[in-house]
C-alpha cells in the first residue's frame, strides 16, 4: 500500500520516471528566472530583443507544464 501511495505521489508531482518532467519544470523556472535577470541588467537593444524572445518562449513553456502536471483534485477526499 505504501509503494502505491508514493508512485501516485510522484506521478502528481510530475517525478515520476527517474524525475524527468520535474527537472524540466525545474530548468524552466530557472531559465525564466536568469532571463528575467539578465533583463534588468541589459541595455544594448538588440540584446533585449532577443533576451524578451528567449523570456516568451520559456514562460510558454512554464505554461504548458503547469497546465500539465496540475495536481489531479477529482479524486482527492476532502
Amino acid at each position: 500500500m505504501q509503494n502505491a501511495a508514493l508512485i501516485q505521489l510522484k506521478a502528481r508531482r510530475g517525478t515520476a520516471i527517474g524525475g524527468r518532467a520535474f527537472v524540466e519544470g525545474y530548468v524552466v523556472r530557472q531559465n525564466v528566472d536568469h532571463y528575467r535577470a539578465m533583463l534588468k541588467s541589459t541595455t544594448d537593444p538588440e540584446k533585449r530583443r532577443l533576451i524578451e524572445k528567449l523570456l516568451l518562449e520559456e514562460e510558454a513553456k512554464l505554461k504548458k507544464y503547469n497546465e500539465d502536471h496540475r495536481p489531479n483534485t477529482r479524486n482527492q477526499v476532502a
